[in-house]
């Protein structure tokens, strides 16, 4: 090690020679100078940013969220999965079609069996409740405060979506009085949550349909069918080419996770 150089072996030298007052015009003028840097510097930062927003900066943009009103249609590929229980993913595609305001969606799992559901869109999420072969639904509510207000549709309305709204208690749990709904449907629904998941029954009055339910921010989204037919409800965010979620099947606690990229 060089003496001086590092440690206190040498210390360094001030000079007592005072230096010479600066004039108060030499004052104002610097502290223009450094009003000026600090101004170039933030509109630096504000050009900076609005270059990230709009994307300038090919390969380090956010990613981009597709617009909702889009036609989702076409062939699809599973690109990820997962079961609910952690257990391994599976493999296969999905068909998604218009149908009026609605869509249809088919799975074609391999080595499984096939499913078929419904979807709407409620914001920038693909809602779809989906089962095998029976009659099932999907109904995608907004939540505001003690009101869900909600769009349905079903695999008897040919794509035609109507709206229902429920009124109860706060937290999703407990009896929701049908407000307003399709057909003159009437009665209470029965929300009881199951860990990741939400069990969902409708009075005989409306159906008596029985669904599964996720919570994704301030939606709830609820796939259903008729009581002894097994159905699903699919959460996807819409994305440019692909469509990432969760996914639920009542009785499970646990969500399942599903991503699917336009071929």
């Amino acid at each position: 090690m060089t003496p001086g150089v590092y440690g206190n072996s040498q210390v360094a030298l001030v000079s007592s020679t005072p230096a010479p007052p600066k004039s108060r015009w030499a004052w104002i003028a610097g502290s223009f100078a450094i009003a000026a840097g600090l101004g170039l510097g933030l509109l630096a930062i504000a050009g900076t940013g609005l270059a990230w927003h709009f994307g300038l900066f090919d390969g380090t943009k956010p990613r981009v969220t597709a617009d909702p009103s889009a036609d989702l249609s076409g062939g699809y590929a599973i690109v990820d999965s997962q079961n609910p229980n952690g257990g391994a993913g599976y493999q296969g595609s999905v068909l998604i079609s218009r149908q009026a305001e609605a869509y249809r969606v088919a799975w074609t799992i391999a080595g499984g069996q096939g499913y078929e559901g419904v979807g709407l869109v409620l914001g920038s999420t693909l809602a779809v409740g989906y089962a095998q072969g029976q009659v099932h639904g999907v109904c995608a509510y907004r939540i505001e405060g003690r009101k869900l207000r909600g769009r349905c549709t079903s695999s008897m309305d040919g794509g035609k979506v109507m709206s229902e709204q429920l009124d109860g208690p706060p937290g999703l749990s407990g009896a929701y009085a049908m407000t307003e709904s399709f057909a003159g449907r009437s009665g209470t629904v029965t929300i009881t949550q199951r860990g990741e998941t939400f069990d969902v029954v409708w009075p005989p009055t409306a159906g008596g349909w029985r669904g599964v339910g996720i919570r994704s921010g301030d939606q709830l989204l609820v796939g259903w069918a008729a009581p002894s037919t097994a159905c699903g409800v699919v959460a996807y965010r819409i994305g440019q080419g692909q469509l990432s979620g969760h996914w639920a099947m009542p009785g499970e606690s646990r969500l399942g996770r599903e991503t699917i990229e336009r071929r």
